[in-house]
């Protein structure tokens, strides 16, 4: 699934990919496709690759998380073909933006045309908002924030929890609403029980599952599910710590710094560079 802007008259169209989980109607998503269509833009939106709907359509594999499958998952290709037949003539070029996962898949999706192996689409221009460098280094941040509360002694971690969240409201003006949430919180994600979780997978009752689910952390997330999962599929990659090492360099953008380096077309916004 994916959500089309379409300009009335020819326009080059932006392809945008939301951050870690976030869904194609999610408030980033809409927010730069609101952007980019008010500058003459036509604009396409998809879900994030760690997001319910585009592992349960579109993933190619049971698990998200490996940069390089997740990147070349992302149903660019297919999107274009269709809105090429659809509305013939309606797109003069292709733009493709992500924002901080979705901006770190846009490199690998801009690194991929160095490969005489790739067959997808190419673009006259990448936009990398804000991605992160190293996934590991991304995971322990985000784990971080996460478990922040636990750092507050237990006689006042709800409180200091409830004043966090009126913070965050009043800065969202009344009208702050949870974009996403951990981005294994859907039963859809583990398309096949692994074995790790104790909860029964039952379709008629899922909330003791996805209790159990919310606890995982990011890092748990990968050494108990990915590292198994790719450990089983692949030769170059063990379980155990070599092994999480490897997977943690394939997904790191020093990985394909001299492919990025060879495409003149990407334009990367960070922090401090506006």
């Amino acid at each position: 699934p994916y959500t089309l802007y379409l300009q009335p008259e020819p326009a080059p169209m932006v392809y945008i990919l939301p951050g870690l989980g976030g869904h194609r109607s999610g408030d980033s998503a809409l927010a730069l496709a609101e952007m980019v269509y008010k500058r003459g833009f036509s604009a396409v939106t998809i879900s994030s690759s760690m997001n319910f709907e585009f592992i349960d359509n579109a993933s190619s594999v049971d698990l998200p998380g490996l940069a390089q499958v997740d990147a070349h998952d992302v149903v660019l290709d297919a999107i274009h073909h269709e809105l090429d037949a659809s509305y013939p003539g309606q797109v003069t070029s292709r733009v493709l933006m992500g924002m901080s996962l979705g901006a770190f898949h846009t490199l690998f999706i801009a690194a991929a045309e160095a490969d005489p192996a790739d067959r997808l689409i190419s673009f006259d221009r990448y936009i990398a908002l804000n991605p992160p460098v190293r996934m590991e280094h991304g995971m322990k941040v985000l784990d971080g924030y996460y478990n922040a509360p636990m750092q507050v002694a237990e006689d006042a971690r709800q409180e200091s929890i409830v004043h966090t969240l009126r913070k965050a409201i009043r800065l969202g003006k009344g009208t702050l609403s949870p974009a996403m949430g951990l981005p294994f919180t859907e039963l859809e994600a583990l398309r096949n029980n692994m074995g790790v979780l104790r909860t029964e997978l039952k379709d008629n009752q899922r909330s003791p599952a996805y209790s159990e689910i919310s606890d995982f952390s990011f890092m748990e997330y990968f050494y108990a599910f990915l590292l198994p999962y790719y450990a089983e599929r692949r030769e170059d990659i063990s379980n155990d710590e070599a092994g999480a090492e490897r997977l943690f360099e394939l997904s790191d953008l020093r990985s394909i710094e001299d492919a990025l380096r060879q495409n003149g077309r990407i334009e990367l916004i960070v922090p401090g560079t506006f």
